[in-house]
């Protein structure tokens, strides 16, 4: 199950994501604990990951610096913890690295986490990236800019709050123990 010390369910955004675009029945069976075999995308993702944060690189030009894999677990509700890794932040800019798909909804979601810790984020950008793992080469293919405005901050809350929600009547259904 994904109930942590304190009795309460941990979400992310990949499994709200999961839930709300994809199928809603492996989305349930991640969030109560089944393991599904690593795919070879995500073990790449993994590694270039990894290796970013090792050699602290700076792939979107905004300068050396910066916290990298940032991990936070925010409550939200009495029942509800969201726990997420930011992949890069520096001053008031956030990033997702992506070797694969992105979506700008969860630079939405993260920049509006970090505003319930009274940290303001004005921009997120998806960098997409190349990796190389016998070379440990990381290249950029292409980066994208969003600007963090109050409508998508609203549109954040509103996907988090409203997918969360939807998650816990389909675990009360299933006698979810809180």
């Amino acid at each position: 199950m994904t109930a942590h010390k304190n009795n309460k369910l941990r979400l992310s955004y990949s499994k709200l994501n999961s839930f709300a675009n994809y199928d809603k029945q492996e989305a349930i069976d991640i969030i109560l604990g089944k393991r599904f075999p690593t795919t070879p995308a995500m073990e790449l993702g993994s590694q270039a990951h990894k290796q970013i944060e090792i050699d602290q690189l700076d792939l979107e030009g905004i300068g050396e610096g910066g916290v990298y894999e940032e991990k936070k677990v925010i409550s939200l509700y009495d029942w509800l913890d969201f726990a997420f890794v930011c992949d890069r932040r520096k001053d008031n800019i956030i990033v997702d690295y992506k070797t694969g798909h992105g979506d700008p909804m969860q630079l939405y979601v993260y920049a509006f986490l970090y505003r319930l810790e009274d940290i303001e984020i004005t921009e997120g950008r998806l960098v997409y990236v190349d990796f190389d793992p016998a070379t440990k080469e990381i290249t950029k293919r292409s980066q994208r800019k969003y600007p963090i405005t109050n409508r998508k901050l609203q549109d954040a809350w509103s996907f988090v709050d409203e997918t969360s929600h939807e998650i816990k009547i389909i675990l009360e259904e299933l006698n979810y123990n809180w």
